[in-house]
């Protein structure tokens, strides 16, 4: 049919068939018949025997590019009923597929969401239930489906939707809230009082079943009433407690009334109604007076009066509940357990302190709603115990006396005791205890209580205190002692000097300890007592470092601490001894000395600084490929040991850079590639060895730049040893006079060369060549401005700085004295725009060596290859040759050589036939080529390369384009081997005995043929500047 040509095409040179639209399985016609035809160069025609043409059938095969799709997105489904039995078939969907074939057309049906009640037939799509469906459960369902095909190349599907509803029906009973269940009211309540309101459930929808219907249907006797609808119950007459059955219990019935026709539905509950009883009776004690007598030493809780049955109330329930109170709260010795009625005693009783009797009115309260009282007055006499002990006019004695000699008979002070009690038991005596009085040192009157030395000496210094148990008892029965401690005291005088706990005192100490922290505190000891044991410290300034001492610490004068008055720096002092004086309070005073030695600690204080600031900006080529150092990056810790020890890092890790973490030296990575004005910022991280280490953030910034662009080329009269020691120096002057026309500008070395042969440093150079670069602003030389763009000055700018003229001399600031003797400039001039040849390098070299050696090979080849043509041409033989079969396959691209010096095997033929025969059977293989049209729509395609436009000719030029395979067999019959050569063949007018032009494959040259006489001649030097461009 007509629309072939609108889906197929042919490629007219290589016959490859394809499409030009997409092919559409679905779409009739499912096959189509091709005709071919092939034309030659001049115009045949190839075809069958018969003269038809070939046929090609192309049957087109389904693909699954359609997704099956259901009649509907969605679907809605209404059933009529409370309850869908399992199994009920609500609805079948149906989905088709556009596919011509199995199983791209095959459908197959899903439910998606599993938890569904609901199944799938997955071939014919009918959907039923798993299970029974409730409305009073669930009134709707949504049923989410999927329709695959039956193709997993892919697996195509698509989703719809299903809603069911069901409809509700009357099938539930109404029943009554069992809230209400229980109801009290009081006796003599009123008719028409309230008893409760009644609340009814229904799982019906209240649509359906409509109201209420209420009834009392037993247990009123005649008191209650509800009302229907509403469900209200009231009293219909007076209500009064009976004492044999104080309780209702109401059966009730409650019906619906459906409102769609459905039967009525009804059920019973039950209402329990308590009558509460009124209090009307007073609680009645049996005595209006209690008079009791007790021990004053009754033991605490103890009950001595009981009025459990001495109280009776006629009422019941909580009106009968009595509860027992004392009526007078401030009486607080005494508790009434308030349910039982017991009383007892809640404090310790005191005759003597307190009082001897107590009066007060006991109340007894029922538990009714308005409680009612019954009262009685009770009296309680206190009997006296002996329950009082001694008692010292002082709670202890304190009595002094000066050291010494002969004291016997002093009589120190007087104890006096008195005891509350009356008669026997408030008679007191006094004795010594033993106890503190081992070696009978002291006596103690036993009536008058006089307390007198029994010491031959006293000495303070051996014995300062003596602690006394001075007994008073009385004399009851049992007696009842009390003991207070008599303190003698032995006065001091100032007999003994301070003597220091610990002399010298070894003090380690870490710097920069803040003000005010302990440092060590000192303690001297004098044996002598008050102002001759008062002592006071203080720095010895006379001592050594005893000045820096007080500088740093400060002693408290009283407790001997030692503190820091201000800081201890490591880096300036590592040790400090000093001596500390104690001098106590006597009269005269005497002194005591105690060294004190600090070795002071290194802390790790102080954070690594980068030298010598903490941004480092390098300007670099953009082709440097070095493992040079780029730059190094320098901090310094002034603490001590690993303290010290600095490491870098980069913050972030970098593909371009590396770091060396000791060294601080970067270079670049050698697989890395730096990009042309570029710039790049890296955060290094100086850490010491401070566990936690303290670091400090320096920056790294890197800008590339274009060598020929950049910089300058200053030749100076130095050596590179010379020049290395003054290189700084350099720098700093060519700043200067920079900066007088670029403010903050500054320069930088690139590299340094001998001469102008752009190589590095080498020491034995008499001059060097200086390749500067310049920067017109520090703006981007600090931290806060890393990220601004950097000011590089281009070599134009610079030459404008330092040059005076084009012929390289320098401008005056740089012929001063300082210049000429320290380095002297000889010219300047721009960066040369070529960069360093290719051969001056080690690489290059050993390249022209080897060319240079091929060349001589070649070169002796050649001169072989003349002397064996000209003997060729004399008729004289040059060996025998070696015979090689080549077999060219012309029906496929390319063609087999097995020689380098002639268009063929050999040379030119020795015969026309022979040379005929030969063509026939080697002939090199020749494609015709297409119509001019064509030509150009092939040169149109392959646009990536350069063409020859080749002119329309009577007969058209022949090109061969593309690489042809040559099979070569060797003669020992292995396996052939494919080569791969370019032919390109040309026809001219010129040479009207010429088929073609084609090129050799052994030799490269280019010869003419003619394919009817076999005829084969190398072409010359003109002739093949002549020719078309060959190569496409």
């Amino acid at each position: 049919g007509d629309d072939v040509y609108d889906l197929f095409a042919i490629d007219q040179v290589t016959g490859v068939v394809y499409l030009t639209s997409f092919l559409d399985a679905d779409v009739e016609p499912s096959s189509y018949t091709l005709s071919i035809i092939a034309y030659d160069n001049y115009g045949d025609t190839t075809s069958k025997p018969d003269g038809s043409a070939y046929t090609i059938t192309v049957s087109v095969d389904d693909v699954n590019d359609n997704t099956p799709v259901f009649d509907d997105l969605s679907y809605s489904v209404t059933i009529i009923g409370d309850e869908i039995a399992s199994g009920t078939t609500i609805i079948q969907v149906t989905a088709t597929d556009a596919d011509r074939d199995s199983p791209n057309n095959d459908i197959s049906y899903y439910i998606t969401d599993t938890g569904a009640p609901f199944a799938i037939d997955m071939n014919d799509g009918t959907v039923t239930t798993t299970e029974a469906l409730d409305y009073d459960t669930l009134a709707m369902y949504t049923i989410m489906l999927r329709v695959e095909d039956g193709s997993s190349d892919p697996l195509r599907s698509s989703s719809a939707v299903i809603y069911v509803f069901l409809e509700d029906l009357n099938d539930n009973e109404p029943y009554i809230d069992p809230s209400p269940g229980y109801i009290t009211l009081y006796e003599e309540s009123v008719s028409t009082t309230l008893v409760t309101t009644l609340s009814v459930s229904d799982a019906d929808t209240d649509t359906i079943n409509g109201d209420f219907r209420f009834a009392i249907v037993a247990g009123d006797e005649g008191l209650f009433t509800i009302t229907s609808p509403g469900g209200v119950i009231t009293l219909t007459s007076r209500l009064d407690r009976d004492p044999d059955n104080d309780e209702y219990v109401l059966e009730i019935e409650v019906m619906d009334f459906p409102s769609n026709g459905d039967a009525k539905l009804s059920s019973t509950g039950s209402v329990t109604v308590t009558v509460v009883d009124i209090n009307d009776n007073t609680p009645t004690f049996a005595s209006a007076l209690y008079s009791v007598s007790i021990d004053e030493c009754i033991d605490l809780y103890d009950y001595f009066l009981d009025f459990t049955n001495e109280v009776t109330d006629e009422d019941i329930g909580l009106n009968a509940n009595l509860t027992y109170y004392i009526s007078n709260p401030g009486i607080g010795d005494f508790r009434l357990e308030p349910n039982l009625g017991w009383m007892y005693v809640y404090h310790e009783l005191d005759r003597e302190l307190l009082a001897d009797n107590y009066n007060f009115e006991i109340l007894a309260f029922d538990g009714g709603h308005v409680s009612l009282t019954g009262t009685t007055t009770v009296t309680i006499t206190i009997d006296d115990c002996n329950d009082n002990y001694p008692i010292y006019t002082e709670t202890s004695y304190s009595f002094t006396v000066t050291e010494v000699d002969d004291p016997v008979g002093t009589v120190l002070g007087t104890l006096t005791a008195a005891d509350a009690d009356d008669g026997t038991n408030s008679e007191v005596e006094y004795v010594l205890n033993t106890v503190g009085n081992e070696d009978d040192n002291f006596e103690l009157g036993t009536t008058t209580g006089e307390l007198t030395v029994h010491l031959d000496a006293i000495d303070r210094e051996t014995q300062e205190y003596y602690y006394l148990l001075c007994e008073a008892y009385d004399q009851g029965d049992p007696a009842l002692t009390t003991t207070v401690t008599c303190t003698v005291t032995v006065l001091d005088i100032n007999d003994n000097t301070p003597i220091f706990a610990s002399s010298p005192y070894s003090v380690t100490l870490a710097e920069n300890k803040p003000a005010n922290s302990d440092v060590v505190s000192v303690v001297a000891t004098d044996a002598d007592k008050d102002e001759n044991a008062e002592l006071t410290y203080s720095i010895d300034a006379t001592s050594t470092d005893g000045v820096t001492a007080e500088e740093y610490f400060d002693i408290d004068s009283a407790t001997g601490e030692i503190t820091i008055q201000s800081s201890v720096d490591y880096e300036t002092t590592t040790s400090l001894s000093f001596d500390v004086l104690a001098v106590d309070g006597g009269d005269p005073a005497l002194t005591g000395t105690a060294t004190i030695s600090v070795t002071i600690t290194d802390q790790n204080d102080n954070y690594p600084e980068f030298t010598p600031s903490d941004i480092y900006h390098v300007l670099l080529q953009d082709d440097f490929d070095s493992d040079d150092v780029i730059v190094q990056v320098s901090a310094t810790d002034i603490d001590s040991g690993s303290y010290g020890d600095v490491l870098f890092s980069l913050v972030e890790l970098s593909f371009i850079f590396e770091l060396d973490q000791t060294t601080g030296n970067m270079r670049k990575r050698s697989t890395a590639t730096l990009s042309s004005d570029t710039k790049y910022v890296l955060r290094v991280e100086a850490s010491d060895g401070g566990s936690p280490s303290k670091s400090t953030d320096g920056y790294i910034r890197i800008d590339t730049y274009d060598a020929t662009e950049t910089l300058i080329a200053i030749e100076v009269s130095l050596s590179e040893g010379e020049f290395d020691l003054v290189e700084d120096d350099f720098i700093a002057a060519l700043t200067a006079v920079l900066q007088e026309y670029y403010s903050s500008g500054r320069v930088g070395v690139a590299y340094v060369e001998r001469n102008s042969a752009r190589r590095r440093r080498r020491a034995t150079d008499q001059t060097v060549t200086v390749y500067v670069w310049g920067l017109g602003s520090d703006d981007s030389d600090t931290v806060d401005g890393v990220e601004n763009d950097a000011y590089i000055l281009t070599k134009d700018d610079l030459l404008d700085v330092f040059r005076a003229s084009t012929d390289g001399t320098p401008v005056a600031e740089l012929q001063t004295t300082d210049f000429e003797t320290n380095y002297p400039v000889v010219s300047i001039e721009g960066y040369p725009d070529d960069e360093t040849s290719y051969l001056s390098t080690a690489a290059g070299q050993t390249v022209v060596i080897i060319c240079s050696l091929l060349f001589l090979l070649l070169l002796v080849l050649l001169i072989v290859l003349i002397w064996y043509c000209w003997r060729k041409k004399k008729g004289k033989p040059v060996g025998a040759a070696k015979k090689t079969t080549a077999t060219r396959n012309v029906n496929k691209p390319g063609a087999a050589t097995t020689g380098r010096s002639s268009p063929s095997k050999s040379s030119a033929p020795a015969s026309r036939d022979q040379g005929r025969s030969r063509l026939q059977q080697k002939g090199p293989a020749v494609l015709v080529a297409p119509a001019a049209s064509t030509l150009r729509k092939r040169q149109n395609i392959n646009d990536t390369a350069t063409r020859t436009n080749i002119p329309t000719q009577s007969k058209p030029v022949t090109v061969a384009e593309r690489p042809r395979q040559i099979e070569v067999k060797s003669k020992d019959n292995e396996q052939p081997k494919k080569e791969t050569e370019k032919v390109d063949t040309v026809q001219t007018k010129s040479q009207t005995k010429t088929t073609g032009i084609a090129i050799d494959p052994g030799t490269g040259r280019a010869y003419s043929y003619n394919l009817k006489t076999g005829e084969r001649r190398w072409l010359s030097r003109k002739e093949m500047e002549n020719l078309p461009n060959l190569t496409q």
